[in-house]
């Protein structure tokens, strides 16, 4: 299979074979796709499933689907969220409105890493969701990310410049480190107090295993005072055990 993280500035893929992915890349299009040709597949694969999980706008979907008809000859598969795998279970009422990515991560997270868990997910918006011991989604919080926070404040105000780049350490003698830095402390101060708060329901001395992806997630480790284990493909093999399982 080709398994799609669709989010709202990049495509991740991967090519999954024997429950593994042997393959992986991004793009920053669905024009930039890869085909058949560009993964140097036998020439007797030419139809795969290509799955995705999405949370882009329906006119990017669409034109991940005709891109994926064009290059692959198939119709892409559009995965949703489902109330439970394999003993996990959804906190919302309606498991559906809960986004196809936080879920697929909440997969990958309990497949790879067992429970309990907490997931961060660094990206556009930064989310974070907790499944205690039992295998209960107790749910989770949704917040603006390292960049959209940045260009809100730039966007917000009448002199704020925007700024990109890491941290610079904790004070700063200037405007734009000072964006930097308190952008840097706000999202990982927030993150540790959200996990920490949320594993505090758990029986004495059962700590769970955080886990932390996205595009920023690199960068914010070294802020961060809880001990996390980086897997950037974590949505990528959620989505792969939602496809096999769908």
């Amino acid at each position: 299979m080709l398994i799609l993280d669709v989010g709202n500035s990049r495509i991740k893929w991967g090519w999954w074979q024997r429950r593994e992915f042997l393959r992986l890349g991004s793009a920053a299009t669905a024009a930039d796709l890869p085909g058949p040709n560009d993964l140097g597949l036998p020439s007797n694969v030419t139809a795969p499933r290509v799955c995705a999980v999405s949370v882009s706008a329906e006119d990017t979907q669409r034109r991940l689907a005709d891109a994926v008809r064009g290059k692959w000859g198939v119709t892409v598969e559009f995965l949703s969220g489902s109330g439970t795998y394999r003993g996990v279970r959804c906190a919302y009422g309606d498991p559906t409105r809960l986004g196809v990515d936080r879920w697929a991560a909440i997969i990958g997270g309990y497949a790879r890493y067992g429970l309990p868990l907490a997931v961060v997910d660094c990206g556009t918006a930064l989310t974070v969701d907790y499944v205690d011991g039992q295998g209960r989604h107790r749910g989770g919080v949704i917040a603006p990310g390292l960049t959209t926070m940045r260009r809100s404040l730039h966007g917000g105000t009448a002199r704020l410049p925007q700024v990109e780049g890491p941290a610079a350490g904790l004070l700063a003698d200037n405007t734009a480190d000072a964006i930097r830095n308190g952008t840097f402390e706000m999202l990982a101060g927030g993150i540790e107090r959200i996990v920490r708060a949320a594993a505090a329901a758990e029986p004495e001395g059962r700590e769970p295993v955080y886990v932390i992806t996205g595009g920023d997630a690199a960068a914010l480790l070294p802020r961060l005072a809880v001990t996390f284990v980086h897997d950037p493909q974590l949505v990528l093999h959620g989505a792969a055990l939602m496809a096999e399982a769908a």
